[in-house]
């Protein structure tokens, strides 16, 4: 992790788990209304609690700054309502040291953060008709497979509605996602459905 990642946390048990995933560049900080002198390149990280209402993670991502919200309960409805106002990053307070590397990770790379039932979610939010040119790509089975993504449906359970592995459902998806030209679910979805 070579961005510096600024961290407000009123869990004082989940510090450990995110001081070793930031290793050396992790600076926890007292006050949420002190983020005025953050580098504007940071990664912010900021518990949802009173202190920190989602009316104020809203206005500190209006500062520019890569904001990273989590809470001791996620919920789908209010992590798309983070994203829809800038947030980079949506987790659990209490994310093991893997998940926060891969989250700020994610982050740092300029990507955003989506746990799996949001990024669904919001594939079934997306009501435009498919197109069908780029079933002209792609093999049958990684048509059907990205077909089953446009449902919103998990790996494990393309797998068993299609009858095959999860590791070859996660294969045709690579195969997709290279042939296609996007990087995740979501922008599958966008890219299909234009």
């Amino acid at each position: 992790m070579r961005t510096s990642v600024y961290i407000y946390l009123t869990e004082k048990s989940a510090e450990s788990n995110w001081r070793e995933a930031c290793g050396e560049n992790c600076h926890f900080i007292d006050d949420v209304n002190s983020i005025d002198a953050l580098p504007k390149d940071c990664i912010f990280v900021v518990q949802l609690e009173e202190q920190a209402d989602i009316g104020q993670i809203i206005e500190i991502t209006k500062l520019g700054i890569n904001v990273v919200c989590v809470t001791n309960k996620p919920s789908d409805e209010q992590g798309i309502t983070l994203f829809q106002h800038g947030i980079k990053g949506y987790a659990n307070t209490f994310s093991s040291v893997n998940r926060i590397v891969q989250l700020l990770s994610t982050v740092e790379s300029g990507n955003v953060w989506l746990g799996a039932s949001i990024m669904q979610s919001l594939i079934l939010k997306i009501q435009t008709p498919p197109s069908e040119d780029w079933k002209e790509l792609l093999t049958e089975r990684e048509v059907e497979s990205a077909l089953q993504v446009l449902e919103g449906l998990s790996n494990k359970e393309i797998a068993l509605k299609l009858g095959i592995t999860e590791r070859t459902v996660k294969a045709h998806l690579k195969n997709v996602f290279q042939k296609l030209n996007v990087n995740d679910r979501l922008a599958l979805v966008l890219k299909i459905k234009r």
